[in-house]
C-alpha cells in the first residue's frame, strides 16, 4: 500500500469512526441513567480497589469522569474512551488487513445492538469491550509479527497489562487469557518454538498481568473472596435445571451471531491468528451454554464474544453482505424505537430498562427529609441517591446481596421504607417494628413510616 493510499485509507476510516462517535453521543444524551449506571456511579462516590458485584474498573472510570465534568453523571467521557478503542484496533492492524475488512469490522460493531449499546451505557461491559478490542488487536499484531520473525516481548508485556486491566473491569476477561494461551500453544507447536522462548514469553506476559491485576485479588483477599463467590453462585448455583434458561440462551446466540457457521468455516485455512480469534469467540459461548444448565444467562454476558465474531471478517475471502443488511435492518428498527421512546415514552416491556429513571423520578416529590430512606432494591436505592444527592439505603431482608451489604449500617429506630404495594411488609421488618402508611406512590409502590 502506497503512502497516498494509506493516507486516504486512514482519512476514510477516521471519518466513519467520527460519524459513529457522534451518533453514540446523541443516543447517550437522549437516554437517562439506567438503574445499573446509578449503582456504579454510587460506587465511584466511595472509591475502592473492587466491589461486591464486580471489580472496580467502571467506578474508577466514573471517578475520572467526575474530575473533568461538572455534571453529577456524565457518559460522554467513557463513551469516547470506548470508541477510541475501535480506532486503536485499526491502527494496530492497518498494515496487515485491507481497508474494506477493517471498515466492515467497525460497521458491524456499530450496527450490532449488543456492541453498540454496551459501548454507550456506563457499565462494566463498556470497559470490558475496550480491553477486549485492544487485546484482540494487539494479540493479532503480535502473532503476525512473530511470523515475520520480530520479537514479541514488548507486545506480550502490554498484553499482560491489558489482561490485568480487563480483569479489573469484569472477571469475564479470563476467557480472553485462556484464548491467548490456546493460540500460543498452537503457534508454538506449529512453528516448533523452543521451550526457552516459550518460558521467556510466558514470564513477560505474566509480569505485565500481575502488575495490573492485583487490585481485584487484593480486595477479594481482604473480603474473604466474597466477589468471586458471588459470581460463581450467581451463574452456577441453581440445583434444578429449567429448560427455559438454555432455550433463552440459544435464542440470544441465534440472533446475536448471524450466519455463525459461515463466518467460522468460510475460510478453512487456519493460522494462529484465526485460532486466537476463534478461541475468544467459542470459549465464552461454550462456557455460558453449560452455565445455562445451572442458572439463567443474561444477554449482555456474551457481548465481548460478538466483538470476536466480527473480527473473523478479517479472515474471510469474501465479505458476507447478508450480515450487513441483517444488522442494518435490526439497528434501524431499534434506533427508531429508542429515539421515539426518548420523545414519547413507550409502555413496552423490552423498553422498560430505558424508562427506569423516569419511573424513579415519580417518587421524588413524596420523599421526606426527616428520616433515612430505605428501599427493597439496590437498584432503586442507587437511582434515588443519584437524583436526590442523598444517601438512600437498601433493607437487607428484601434485596439480593450487593455492595449495600458491605456498606450496611445499623437499622435506625425510625425510617421510611419504599416498597411495592404487594410486598408482605410484616415478614420483612419483623415484629420489632411498626409501620404507618405515609403515601400511595405511582407505579404501584407505597411509602411507609417505620418505627421501632
Amino acid at each position: 500500500m502506497t503512502s497516498n493510499n494509506l493516507k486516504k485509507f486512514s482519512a476514510s476510516f477516521v471519518g466513519l469512526w467520527f460519524l459513529i462517535l457522534v451518533i453514540k453521543l446523541i443516543f447517550g444524551a437522549l437516554t437517562p441513567p439506567l438503574y445499573d449506571e446509578a449503582y456504579y456511579w454510587l460506587w465511584s462516590q466511595r472509591p475502592a480497589l473492587a466491589y461486591f458485584d464486580h471489580p472496580g474498573g467502571i467506578a474508577w472510570g466514573l471517578s475520572v469522569t467526575s474530575l473533568i465534568s461538572d455534571q453529577q453523571f456524565n457518559r460522554f467521557f467513557l463513551i469516547f474512551v470506548a470508541h477510541l478503542a475501535w480506532l486503536m484496533f485499526f491502527y494496530l492492524l492497518k498494515d496487515f488487513y485491507s481497508e474494506k475488512k477493517l471498515s466492515l469490522f467497525l460497521l458491524f460493531l456499530f450496527l450490532h445492538p449488543l456492541t453498540f449499546w454496551s459501548s454507550i451505557f456506563v457499565t462494566p461491559d463498556l470497559l470490558l469491550q475496550v480491553f477486549w478490542i485492544l487485546g484482540l488487536g494487539l494479540g493479532l499484531r503480535t502473532l503476525l509479527q512473530c511470523y515475520q520473525g520480530r520479537s514479541p516481548f514488548i507486545n506480550l508485556f502490554v498484553l499482560g497489562l491489558i489482561g490485568g486491566l480487563g480483569l479489573n473491569c469484569k472477571l469475564h476477561f479470563i476467557f480472553f487469557i485462556f484464548a491467548l494461551f490456546i493460540s500460543s500453544v498452537f503457534l508454538a507447536a506449529r512453528e516448533k518454538i523452543s521451550f526457552k522462548i516459550i518460558f521467556k514469553c510466558s514470564f513477560v506476559f505474566f509480569t505485565g498481568l500481575i502488575l495490573s491485576v492485583w487490585p481485584v485479588f487484593l480486595w477479594n483477599y481482604w473480603h474473604d473472596f466474597v466477589s468471586f463467590k458471588f459470581q460463581i453462585q450467581r451463574g452456577l448455583s441453581r440445583p434444578d435445571w429449567e429448560a427455559e434458561w438454555t432455550l433463552n440462551y440459544l435464542c440470544v446466540v441465534f440472533f446475536a451471531f448471524p450466519l455463525f457457521w459461515k463466518f467460522i468455516f468460510f475460510n478453512k485455512k487456519f493460522n494462529a491468528g484465526k485460532v486466537f480469534v476463534l478461541s475468544t469467540l467459542l470459549i465464552p459461548i461454550t462456557f455460558f451454554l453449560f452455565s445455562s444448565f445451572k442458572g439463567p444467562v443474561e444477554g449482555n454476558w456474551i457481548s465481548m464474544a460478538v466483538v470476536s465474531f466480527f473480527a473473523l471478517v478479517l479472515f474471510l475471502e469474501k465479505p458476507v453482505s447478508k450480515v450487513f443488511w441483517y444488522l442494518a435492518s435490526m439497528s434501524l428498527i431499534i434506533f427508531s424505537l429508542v429515539f421515539w421512546n426518548s420523545v414519547t415514552p413507550l409502555e413496552w416491556s423490552f423498553l422498560a430498562k430505558l424508562n427506569e429513571a423516569r419511573e424513579t423520578k415519580k417518587f421524588l416529590p413524596y420523599i421526606p427529609d426527616d428520616a433515612p430512606l430505605y428501599t427493597c432494591s439496590y437498584q432503586i436505592s442507587s437511582s434515588l441517591a443519584l437524583w436526590t444527592h442523598k444517601d438512600v439505603f437498601t433493607f437487607p431482608a428484601c434485596s439480593r446481596p450487593s455492595q449495600f451489604n458491605l456498606w450496611a449500617n445499623e437499622i435506625p429506630a425510625r425510617f421510611y421504607f419504599l416498597v411495592p404495594e404487594d410486598l408482605d411488609l410484616s415478614e420483612k421488618i419483623g415484629a420489632d417494628f411498626f409501620a404507618d402508611l405515609k403515601y400511595q406512590l405511582p407505579n404501584s409502590f407505597k411509602l411507609w413510616e417505620i418505627r421501632r
